[in-house]
């Protein structure tokens, strides 16, 4: 559960987060049904970070355009989805050597289900194209739980 404080900080950053990409003819992978769903994206989705944080014990570092090279927390990548039945998704340009955290929920309260290699979702069976790209949707009941999670 997030803080006011910690839910306005995340929002802050998740709104630069839109801009930027705005400002850089970046579109969200994949491409979503409206404007709408990249501002919740990225707010909800840099609350999931924020989250993912908190429980570490760590310090989030807030970053904006580190998609492609940073670390969301540490050295573990976080999704967000928004439902507590989505599963894990991992593209293709996903390094499979990183470690994913799926979190779930809405501001201001998330849940961090588990944790996966991007290399172990990778499967062909968990390919899937619903529409808006191929990507790796990895049921739920094959992430690692968290008291297993690497410090890397």
């Amino acid at each position: 559960m997030l803080t006011w404080k910690q839910l306005y900080w995340a929002a802050q950053v998740g709104v630069r987060r839109n801009i930027e990409a705005m400002a850089r003819g970046l579109q969200h992978v994949p491409a979503l049904l409206d404007d709408l769903d990249e501002w919740v994206n990225h707010i909800e989705g840099a609350g999931a970070e924020l989250a993912f944080a908190v429980w570490r014990g760590v310090v989030w570092k807030a970053t904006v355009n580190t998609f492609r090279s940073g670390f969301d927390v540490d050295r573990h990548q976080v999704r967000w989805a928004r439902e507590d039945h989505y599963r894990l998704i991992l593209r293709d340009t996903d390094n499979p050597a990183h470690v994913f955290v799926l979190v779930v929920g809405r501001s201001p309260e998330y849940t961090i289900v588990g944790w996966l290699r991007a290399v172990d979702g990778m499967k062909p069976e968990f390919l899937q194209d619903y529409g808006r790209g191929s990507a790796y949707f990895v049921p739920r009941h094959l992430m690692n739980p968290l008291d297993t999670l690497p410090d890397e």
